[in-house]
């Protein structure tokens, strides 16, 4: 389909600024908890891409279904290989993207992302999401609730190439 009102095609060869160029997408629907204090994986949240330019940017888009129990904390940090990318930068002891004390067990909680991140070169990069807990006696759940199992919801990582 034409890109433009001109009738020009988009091709990977030659893109316009702003054109996405490749996606890549995990999207997990089981489910997966930990009671590590330390940051783990979340196993199924990663992506490899590799980009055509190193000028070119990353748009990575996170959504992540979270629970724990009743006066826990959640964390949520977003990696590019090894390196934390897009977390705050205003804390005294640790940042990251997303942080919740619940409540109440029966919750779900909803967390989002979305961050542009630039390229820097042509090598292929791994973007995942890792999680832990404020506490190991009590795990934090992706994708359902601590409570039980009654209900089951998705998270995603998607991450898009834009053409610079």
């Amino acid at each position: 389909l034409p890109d433009t009102a001109d009738g020009t095609l988009l091709t990977t060869t030659n893109p316009k600024a702003g054109n996405i160029i490749q996606v890549v997408q995990a999207f997990k629907t089981d489910a997966a908890s930990t009671t590590s204090t330390s940051f783990t994986d979340i196993s199924g949240l990663s992506v490899s891409i590799t980009a055509s330019s190193a000028s070119n940017k990353f748009l990575i888009t996170c959504n992540i279904s979270a629970s724990c129990d009743s006066g826990i904390d959640l964390f949520l940090i977003l990696l590019k290989d090894s390196t934390e990318i897009a977390s705050g930068t205003g804390g005294s002891s640790e940042n990251m993207f997303a942080l919740i004390r619940e409540t109440d067990d029966r919750i779900v909680d909803s967390f989002a992302l979305n961050f542009l991140d630039t390229a820097g070169d042509t090598n292929a990069h791994t973007f995942k999401v890792q999680f832990r807990t404020s506490n190991s006696s009590n795990p934090l759940v992706i994708n359902r609730r601590n409570l039980d199992t009654a209900f089951g919801l998705p998270s995603s990582i998607t991450v898009m190439e834009v053409a610079a």
